[in-house]
């Protein structure tokens, strides 16, 4: 698909991952770097950097976007 295509089929949305429970520090070390890591390639990458991104969020934002999303619902 070229670039112009994916931006004219381009259909906004939100995705929230959120995660607080690992067995082990060391897993859980593993797992937000490796989501700050595809985060890294997704947000520099030119054919897509413009269309997907990649936020990463301190807990009490998290739990402050989620109590705005829930009440504003």
């Amino acid at each position: 698909m070229s670039p112009e295509e994916r931006k004219a089929n381009f259909v906004p949305r939100v995705c929230i991952f959120g995660g607080k429970a690992f067995a082990t520090y060391v897993q859980a070390k593993r797992i937000v770097k490796f989501i700050t890591d595809v985060g890294e390639t997704v947000n520099h990458d030119p054919e897509i950097g413009d269309l997907l991104k990649v936020h990463e969020y301190s807990c009490f934002l998290f739990h402050l976007l989620v109590y705005v999303l829930s009440y504003s619902s």
